[in-house]
């Protein structure tokens, strides 16, 4: 059984015993169930719907209008491709107008679409005077397809590691009933392979996943796939696309190619230069809420860490020593979070966002941004002009990476300081920097935080 829909644009007229004429105009949508015996007909039923607006005029010329309900179900009908007739005395009343059709039109079949031209032949009365007309109509009625929701661009995995990435993606058919063949391709076979096959089989040397199954069962089997990144393909920032394709048995089709996969890099370059070993810990899959990122790393310790980032894309968030972030391999778009202390973050040619974070530290905070541009964002966090002094000092910052640093300082506070090397004072004035306040909504009930923003151009 295969549901074919369609909306129809009518026009006719109407004229009465008296002489006098109705102009007739509406859409008809139309639902066509049908069955197929071959690839040129079956057993069929329409249900039509819509409505047919009536302009009136009489014989004085005075005009009225109405609007005609249409809801019919007409009986199944066993039919070839060719002309049919039928007919059902279906009546819709609306302040007195009734109005009984018969439908006559000829069908082109096949199992995706059906081509309708219908003449709805309206006979009914309107206060006592008697009507006769038609209404032509014409269009096609394709079958619905089946829809694939849910796919996600972009998935990190990190290396050695696997994921579902199909976890969310439905596959819905609004026919009903089909027996669907998914298949899942990878855009590169040797990049790794899936399993959790559930029933399905998994073609290692194509790349080319298959199962076969109701719209749900399928759905089932494809959200509990398993990616498992090969070794070879771990390398810096490996993207591995797929191709969903669903076919049914009423021979319509659907297919996305949304999904993929990044793999991490072989590591970030994360050194602790309080005790001079490689630090502990690594980075992950991104959780947070900032569009467009695919990996984090964040850590609270007091030591001092010097972190190199290879993978472009990242949160990344130090503790209270002094810091350096150096995203300037990776590119990419980045936000550098120094956490207090004093930081040395250094920016990609991507565009960068830098925070500095001055909502109740425990001591004073100075980061030195590098390769500051135009696209990049520093964020103060905390701070607006009527809470804060704030003071912008040309020439300072540590030798070699010198430049207009802003001091933003409230009695009985830390300061929180930022250096944006190689700018000058000039630069507040001349366009290159742009300086706005805001606050963010409250969330839950938790008021939002001000800030202060800083924008390269």
């Amino acid at each position: 059984m295969t549901n074919y829909s369609g909306s129809l644009s009518m026009s006719g007229t109407l004229t009465d015993s008296l002489g006098d004429s109705a102009t007739l105009s509406g859409t008809l949508g139309v639902t066509l169930r049908a069955t197929f015996s071959s690839a040129s007909g079956g057993v069929a039923s329409d249900t039509l719907y819509g409505w047919i607006d009536v302009q009136y005029q009489d014989a004085t010329g005075a005009t009225s209008s109405n609007s005609i309900p249409l809801n019919l179900s007409l009986p199944n009908t066993a039919f070839q491709s060719g002309n049919f007739t039928i007919s059902e005395n279906d009546t819709a009343v609306l302040q007195g107008l009734n109005v009984g059709v018969t439908l006559q039109g000829t069908v082109s079949a096949d199992t995706t679409q059906f081509t309708e031209n219908l003449s709805l032949l309206i006979s009914g009365t309107y206060q006592g005077i008697t009507f006769d007309g038609t209404i032509t109509s014409s269009g096609t009625l394709v079958a619905a397809a089946p829809l694939i929701i849910g796919t996600m661009a972009n998935r990190p995995v990190a290396v050695g590691s696997s994921l579902s990435p199909f976890g969310n993606v439905a596959v819905i058919d609004p026919k009903g009933g089909q027996t669907e063949t998914l298949t899942v391709t990878l855009s590169a076979a040797a990049n790794g392979t899936l399993t959790n096959l559930a029933g399905g089989t998994y073609n290692a040397t194509t790349g080319n996943y298959t199962v076969t199954g109701s719209a749900a069962a399928v759905t089932s089997a494809l959200d509990g796939l398993v990616f498992t990144p090969a070794a070879k393909a771990s390398s810096p920032n490996t993207t591995t696309g797929f191709t969903i394709n669903v076919f049914d048995t009423a021979f319509t089709f659907a297919s996305d190619t949304t999904t993929s996969v990044i793999v991490a890099p072989t590591g970030f370059s994360i050194q602790d230069t309080t005790t001079g070993t490689p630090s502990a810990g690594a980075e992950t899959p991104y959780a947070g809420l900032v569009t467009g990122l695919s990996w984090q790393y964040i850590t609270v310790t007091p030591d001092s860490i010097n972190l190199t980032v290879t993978a472009p894309n990242a949160f990344l968030h130090t503790g209270s020593g002094n810091d350096a972030i150096d995203v300037s391999r990776s590119n990419g778009n980045n936000v550098l979070d120094g956490g207090t202390g004093s930081n040395f973050l250094v920016g990609g040619t991507g565009n960068d966002t830098f925070f500095v974070d001055d909502r109740g530290p425990a001591s004073d905070t100075w980061s030195t941004v590098v390769n500051f541009h135009a696209g990049d964002a520093a964020t103060i966090w905390g701070v607006t002009p009527s809470d804060f002094a704030l003071s912008w000092v040309a020439g300072q910052g540590a030798a070699g990476y010198t430049g207009l640093t802003l001091h933003a300082t409230a009695s009985g506070l830390p300061t929180a300081s930022l250096t944006l090397a190689g700018f000058a004072s000039a630069d507040l004035t001349n366009g290159r920097l742009i300086v706005t306040y805001g606050t963010t909504p409250m969330t839950g009930g938790v008021p939002g935080s001000s800030y202060m923003l800083i924008q390269g151009h």
